[in-house]
């Protein structure tokens, strides 16, 4: 091709990925949050932390985090294969973008990777490390990782454990730490505990009815225009083009964005009305199975509201009777599931209309934070109560189960995502 041909196909793909990335969701890269660290990865923002008044000081911190970038999981990789296949043996047309994914593109996805971290995703742990280093110095320092001040947690998951990892990795190498090593506890009470509330397991996870709405909107009609549309792009019959075959061709754009920061072709199946209606279908399925759906998905959460509390009064504690605080750092490294339900249980992002598969396309929310003047009077009632053992257990009667109105469910936004990455 000449070259002006290439340059011009290149530029094009540049304008799909840009306007369509801010719709990656929990695939999305942490950059489209945090702009300015596609410029600088160790940049920091110290104007969001200034203190009420001069005589605060700083004494201890929780970081709850969600893994770096991973590969896809095995369920996504074998979809991904689906549509590889039909692509190189049914799709037919002289557009660029799909002789480059028949001639150049190969299915480097394989089955084994199955959700494992990405080499980005160690670099994006490295990095927030040194990052949260030059924004709490007078906590994470290297006097208190060598003093033994730090704790680590993470689930069980091998992409948070190496996470984990590398975020250690991160403030040894900042402060060349070669002669010590530090422990990390393994803790999917924790940091998995959506896992082990059998309530939630039970139903919402494994049930479902609990996901009517967005079976709903994936059969709808939003979702059919958009897998017809990829059907005349590929020009194969419409039958090949499943919602989840749909669903892969979108997180094959998302990964190859994430992972390589390439302009994969396969992000030529969609324009930026498509990727709005993925979205929504992944808005919908957070609200329902992590967000304000059921009351049961961030009550699962409270052993990890509990503990973090227990941590925060203990460090109060320890401070005003004028001893060391013994445990400085916290880094708690878990997944979106992990940190959705403890955001919905702390009141985030609520509002008074459930997510429904009708309600597309959705209105903008104005995003409000409560005050931290009195957080322990603000969680008064959970702090007294919200045992996990209590709000897990399996009921009989559906009307115990359910005891609420979807009416007066409220709403999850996809600032959600932003919140749960700030530190990134």
């Amino acid at each position: 091709l000449p070259q002006y041909t290439i340059t011009t196909h290149c530029f094009h793909l540049l304008l799909i990925i840009l306007s369509i990335a801010k719709y990656f969701n929990t695939k999305g890269r942490y950059e489209e949050v945090k702009p300015y660290l596609i410029e600088d990865v160790l940049a920091v923002n110290r104007s969001i932390l200034q203190p009420p008044s001069a005589q605060c000081q700083e004494i201890h911190l929780t970081a709850i985090i969600r893994h770096g970038t991973r590969y896809p999981t095995t369920k996504n990789i074998k979809e991904m294969q689906k549509l590889y296949t039909i692509v190189m043996q049914n799709a037919s047309g002289e557009e660029s973008w799909l002789r480059e994914i028949q001639t150049q593109w190969t299915m480097w996805y394989t089955e084994d990777m199955d959700g494992r971290l990405v080499q980005k995703g160690v670099n994006e742990l490295k990095h927030l490390a040194v990052r949260l280093s030059k924004l709490f110095p007078s906590l994470i320092s290297e006097e208190k990782l060598r003093g033994g001040l730090f704790k680590f947690i993470t689930s069980s998951k091998h992409r948070c454990v190496n996470s984990t990892l590398s975020f250690k990795a991160g403030l040894t190498e900042l402060w060349a730490i070669k002669d010590m090593k530090f422990d990390h506890e393994v803790n999917d009470a924790l940091m998995r505990f959506f896992d082990k509330c059998a309530r939630f397991v039970q139903e919402v996870d494994n049930n479902p009815s609990a996901l009517v709405e967005i079976n709903n909107f994936k059969t709808g009609p939003e979702m059919r225009r958009v897998q017809k549309k990829i059907a005349d792009r590929l020009r194969v019959p419409y039958s090949y083009i499943t919602e989840d075959i749909a669903e892969a061709a979108f997180y094959l754009c998302a990964y190859e964005f994430a992972i390589k920061a390439v302009n994969s072709p396969w992000c030529q199946l969609f324009d930026e009305d498509d990727a709005k209606v993925m979205e929504y279908a992944s808005d919908l399925r957070e609200f329902w199975k992590r967000g304000y759906g059921y009351d049961i998905n961030s009550k699962s959460s409270c052993i990890l509201f509990h503990d973090v509390f227990r941590r925060l009064d203990k460090a109060a504690s320890e401070n005003k009777s004028g001893q060391q605080v013994t445990e400085a750092v916290t880094v708690q490294v878990g997944h979106a599931d992990t940190l959705l339900p403890l955001l919905t249980l702390l009141g985030f992002f609520n509002d008074s209309q459930a997510l429904t598969s009708t309600h597309y396309p959705p209105t903008d929310q104005q995003v409000s934070m409560p005050l931290y003047d009195d957080v322990k009077e603000h969680y008064r009632e959970l702090l007294q109560g919200c045992d996990f053992e209590n709000e897990c257990q399996l009921f009989n009667s559906t009307k115990e189960r359910f005891p609420f109105n979807i009416s007066n469910i409220g709403y999850y936004l996809k600032g959600t995502r932003q919140l749960s990455n700030r530190s990134m």
